[in-house]
């Protein structure tokens, strides 16, 4: 069955400081265990991927950070967006949103207070899946695509089409084709 996995995490960690001066210790600790968890090492990741299906891996997952733009006193400008968000929309039938990190801090149960809030879709509609016919969940199934409209940059009526999100043409024609078209703007 195919399937696809969508990560937005922040580029930067949530502290006050220069990554490269005082302040930058605890972001620097931070960068270092998302990367070793990602991408850096054997044991991370996308490198347990690659070792097992090659560039393959590239089909099923896609990492993103958000970025925005605007204008100030004529000169453009772009700065992160922090996402603190912690959701997971499986299948277009549950939704998980909670508070939690995915450390020990928040998961052992000894230091935070987390919240969790699991929604299992009993009300179905007709959607796509991987070309198919899908019966997906009601609230799944908006909340996706609202939060990819707001990704995207689409408001209102939109001429993307987002209903399929395991399909070949939204993931490399409309996600990572705008994902890499953002990155080369960025870097422009």
């Amino acid at each position: 069955t195919r399937f696809r996995v969508f990560v937005l995490l922040p580029l930067l960690p949530g502290f006050e400081g220069d990554i490269a001066e005082g302040g930058g210790n605890s972001i620097q600790a931070i960068l270092h265990f998302t990367y070793r968890t990602l991408c850096r090492g054997d044991s991370s990741i996308l490198c347990r991927l690659k070792a097992a299906i090659g560039d393959e891996w590239k089909n099923y997952i896609s990492i993103c950070g958000l970025r925005t733009h605007g204008e100030l006193s004529g000169t453009l400008i772009t700065e992160l967006i922090y996402i603190h968000s912690k959701m997971l929309i499986a299948d277009d039938r549950r939704v998980l949103i909670g508070s939690a990190n995915i450390n020990d801090r928040s998961l052992l149960g000894r230091r935070d207070s987390e919240l969790a809030v699991l929604v299992e879709d009993t009300e179905l509609v007709p959607s796509l899946m991987d070309g198919e016919p899908y019966q997906a969940g009601k609230f799944a199934l908006s909340l996706r695509l609202d939060c990819f409209r707001s990704l995207l940059g689409q408001s209102g009526a939109s001429s993307l089409d987002i209903q399929d999100p395991v399909s070949d043409h939204f993931f490399h024609g409309v996600w990572k084709a705008t994902a890499l078209g953002n990155a080369n703007i960025y870097d422009q």
